[in-house]
């Protein structure tokens, strides 16, 4: 019903809108594609789809959806959108390759990732604050936030937690709120682990501070390959603050962490290489600064907000009519 609305909605106002130039559609959902072809048609205009996560093949891949006729029915509108689009901006290569796996026409399809909110996150925030409050000492607090759903998988951190839960130096702190939420916690409680804190989600103005307050950002995922092609949020958010970044999957974010010094990834939730990687990260407290240093790097760097909105900028002007 959501995503309905908002297609009817989309028409509604894009109808209303004068002198468009282009249209700029972004998923998910996939159906957001929709009110674009309806515009396009109607305002003879041409459209950019950008695609943020790969639908349908990441519900399916997940089994959220397991209706044989709703899925032709999706593969139909996303192959129908593709061909509709006269360009395609993907967030990973990962995802580009599997657009194109999809497409077979010569398709310009743009590699653009998410950005680094450098004003918003940054590594002069004072943390001190959260953390005696929290009463996290020195301990050794890797932080994960946002959403606590299926495709994030945090038992895996549960699993972790109860792999080091004699280690009084480390500490897991998750914040957010989602569809799991209640499970992770039933879970954490059934094993009476004090080495794991979930807390409930932060507003944009108040999470700052606590990204601050940790010691590595946690970026974690369900066993699902689909979801190493990802562009997390908090993975950009994490080199903002200048923290190093610890991933339980790998892909292209393992390859920018680890090719610049500035965290690390593992293959898809190996529970073994992870604990290895969060003891490394204990034992060597006196290098978390300089990974820090070289998160910030990546941020301004690599993904620059205003870079990569003129990248975005141009696509948008090549196709505009």
């Amino acid at each position: 019903m959501s995503f309905l609305s908002f297609m009817l909605f989309g028409v509604y106002a894009g109808l209303r809108t004068k002198d468009v130039d282009v249209i700029y559609a972004t998923s998910t959902p996939l159906t957001v594609g929709i009110p674009a072809i309806i515009l396009k048609w109607l305002k003879r205009v041409s459209f950019v789809f950008e695609i943020r996560d790969q639908w349908p093949e990441i519900p399916i891949e997940l089994g959220i959806i397991k209706n044989k006729m709703l899925i032709k029915l999706l593969l139909w509108l996303e192959k129908t959108i593709y061909k509709h689009a006269s360009s395609i901006i993907a967030l990973s290569q990962g995802q580009a390759d599997g657009i194109r796996k999809v497409i077979a026409e010569d398709k310009q399809i743009s590699v653009i990732p998410n950005s680094c909110d450098t004003e918003v996150f940054r590594p002069d925030i004072n943390g001190s604050k959260i953390r005696q409050q929290r009463g996290w000492g020195d301990r050794l607090v890797l932080l994960h936030f946002g959403a606590m759903g299926k495709a994030n998988g945090l038992e895996f951190v549960i699993d972790a937690a109860k792999r080091l839960k004699n280690n009084s130096h480390i500490h897991f702190v998750l914040v957010g709120d989602g569809s799991e939420k209640k499970k992770i916690v039933r879970k954490v409680e059934q094993l009476g682990l004090r080495n794991i804190e979930i807390l409930d989600s932060r507003s944009k103005t108040q999470l700052p501070e606590f990204v601050a307050a940790c010691d590595a950002v946690m970026v974690i995922f369900a066993n699902y390959p689909i979801l190493e092609h990802n562009s997390a949020n908090k993975f950009f958010d994490g080199l903002s603050a200048g923290k190093p970044v610890l991933l339980n999957y790998s892909g292209w974010q393992r390859e920018v962490l680890e090719g610049n010094l500035a965290g690390f990834g593992c293959e898809l939730c190996n529970l073994d290489e992870f604990v290895e990687k969060v003891l490394y990260l204990q034992s060597h407290r006196d290098r978390l600064a300089e990974m820090g240093q070289n998160a910030r790097w990546i941020a301004e760097e690599k993904f620059d907000r205003d870079k990569l909105a003129m990248e975005t900028l141009d696509v948008i002007a090549s196709i505009a009519t």
